[in-house]
């Protein structure tokens, strides 16, 4: 089999697939299960399933025995880390010829693409756009697997490292675009805004609902990110149903009518439910959902799984 079909098959993104294969990122265990009870092969006996806290806790020491190497100790107190780099900076750095602060870093500016059409969908979720940065918030733990997909995603795109920052009071993980040129390049030619969506009001820009395939990819964006999928039980004399279902919400009206016309050219039956929902509640529209636009984000299909 094409590791594309074989992609479909399990519902995930074939360029996750190939990340797998080439050994970029981790598998998750869900998709080491779902593998092996899709085509009948036995799970590796010598596998490390390896948990988050403690392999952070394991990166972050030998990150203290490199630098201490390296400098000769390591610096605990943040406000003189601070002042010894302002120093530095005012001393040597701001006359350096290779610096970098207060200029405009270069920036890929990609083609039209399904894979930008998705990204556009990610930012039009759960991702936010100011004068200097494009962030997307993901949950710490649930979203932990798709943000790996994020981060590569935009990699892939803009060439350009990603920052990744976890939230002190929130359960959110922080992914921050630092690029005034790919924010220019954003809201000047891909029909992006800055600002608040909600009070704005946005939409799906018109080079992404014009072209069916990207359509589809920045959909699949969207309901990653703010999308819910759930399995509907409940018994009806004496007898137990369940439905798996999903649940789109939006609080600006274009978006949510755009997203609600799109899977209607694809032959899938949607309803509107009070102001901000859009619901996929039978087995044929879901399953359709699956097969059409997918899905890159593990929590939704682990839902359906478990």
């Amino acid at each position: 089999m094409k590791w594309e079909t074989i992609a479909n098959v399990i519902n995930i993104h074939d360029r996750t697939l190939r990340d797998w294969r080439n050994e970029k990122y981790t598998m998750p265990l869900s998709a080491v299960k779902k593998l092996s009870q899709t085509f009948s092969i036995s799970v590796p006996k010598k596998i490390i399933v390896k948990n988050w806290g403690s392999h952070l806790s394991e990166a972050g020491k030998k990150g203290g025995i490199i630098r201490y190497k390296k400098y000769g100790h390591v610096t605990l107190n943040e406000k003189e880390r601070k002042k010894a780099w302002e120093k530095w900076w005012n001393e040597k750095g701001r006359f350096s010829k290779n610096t970098v602060i207060g200029k405009a870093l270069p920036v890929t500016k990609p083609d039209y693409s399904e894979s930008l059409a998705e990204f556009i969908g990610v930012v039009l979720g759960d991702g936010s756009i100011s004068k200097n940065q494009i962030v997307i918030y993901l949950h710490k733990d649930d979203d932990r697997e798709y943000g790996k997909f994020v981060s590569s995603l935009t990699k892939e795109l803009f060439k350009i490292p990603v920052g990744i920052y976890q939230h002190k009071t929130s359960n959110n993980t922080n992914y921050i675009i630092s690029r005034i040129g790919l924010v220019n390049y954003f809201t000047e030619h891909l029909g992006m805004s800055i600002g608040n969506k909600v009070k704005q009001q946005v939409d799906i820009p018109v080079w992404i609902k014009c072209n069916p395939k990207y359509a589809r990819a920045c959909v699949r964006g969207l309901i990653d990110t703010d999308g819910c999928f759930f399995i509907h039980q409940y018994n009806v004399g004496g007898k137990k149903y369940s439905y798996n279902k999903i649940l789109y919400t939006s609080r600006s009206k274009p978006l949510l009518n755009s997203v609600f016309e799109i899977l209607k050219s694809n032959k899938i039956k949607g309803r509107f439910s009070k102001k901000d929902n859009v619901w996929l509640d039978s087995k044929e529209s879901v399953e359709k959902y699956l097969r059409l636009f997918g899905t890159n984000n593990p929590k939704h299909l682990n839902k359906f799984q478990n």
